[in-house]
Formats: structure tokens, sequence, C-alpha cells
């Protein structure tokens, strides 16, 4: 898609993302996944609900925000990310280098953001890992490993953990 857009070389891109707060709503995407274009003519950013834009009203407007910040370092001699301690405002300062005519959304691109379980207060990973992780969790009711099958049953067989039969539980359970 951004070999077919004009994309200026003096301006910096963002595009708008989807919220996925949880990995069983990421395992049930990814099993039935929404399409996000169709006809060759419809964007449907409708997976999971539409993220925030950020947009200082009183200041220059939108800001491309840094889970997808796109420029061109050679042609705009901006190489280096501003230093600002955390993860909550650096990418503010970068979206700002450029004039607001200078910042552009790419619409026919949308990210998915994953997160392990829904945020209470923004930013609550910017200083380091606050929430668990992202990803199969274990389950107590299951036994340790899988049974061993037959001798010669599966030549490359290895017990797995109990937390990717809750994964696999699920799996089947939405087929």
């Amino acid at each position: 898609m951004l070999g077919k857009i004009d994309l200026q070389p003096d301006m910096i891109y963002g595009i708008d993302r989807l919220m996925c707060r949880s990995f069983d709503d990421w395992t049930r995407y990814v099993g039935k996944p929404e399409v996000q274009h169709s006809c060759d003519t419809f964007i449907q950013a409708n997976a999971f609900p539409l993220g925030v834009r950020v947009g200082k009203l009183s200041e220059e407007g939108w800001l491309p925000i840094g889970f997808f910040q796109l420029w061109n370092a050679g042609e705009t001699g901006v190489d280096t990310y501003p230093e600002h301690g955390e993860a909550d405002r650096g990418d503010m300062l970068m979206g700002r280098m450029w004039p607001r005519a200078k910042r552009a959304l790419i619409p026919e691109i949308v990210g998915i953001h994953l997160e392990s379980e829904a945020m209470l207060n923004m930013g609550a990973n910017w200083s380091g890992r606050t929430t668990r992780e992202f990803g199969l969790i274990s389950d107590p009711s299951l036994p340790e490993s899988i049974p061993t099958p037959p001798s010669g049953a599966i030549a490359d067989y290895r017990p797995q953990p109990k937390r990717k039969l809750v994964w696999l539980r699920k799996l089947w359970s939405m087929s």
C-alpha cells in the first residue's frame, strides 16, 4: 500500500489504530479476521474500537503518535528521536518537529494495538510493564502437559506446557 501512495519526503505520516483489549480478543480475531479492505474501494476499521487521535487544538492540531511515525530521515535531516525519559511525550515532540501542513494521516493503513488487559490508566506501561504480558495464560486446572501419544505415532512429539492447552481449547471452542 505504501508503494501506491505518493509519499512526500519532507513530511511525517501517521495511521489510525484499533485497540485490541486482550489476548482472547486477538485469538478470536485471528480465528475469523475482519476484512479491512473490500471491493477495492472500502476501508473498514471496525474489528476493534478505534484508538484516539492526538491533536492539541490550542496549538497546531493533529500529531502522528509513536506507535507509527513514518518520515524520511535522509531528506529531512531528522535522524534522532527526542528524548523525554519515558514513552509519554517523545512521540509528540517528534510530531511537532513538522509544521501541521507537513503531517499527514494514511487512512488506507490501520494498525492493531495489542493490550494484555483493558487499560484503566493511559500510559500504564510507559515506564516499563505494569500490566500482565500479552499472550497465553496458565490454567491450574489443566494437567502439566499433554499426555505422550503411543510410540511412533508422532515422530517429533514434545510435551507442551499447560498454557498452550488453554489456547488450543479456546481455538477449538471457536470453530
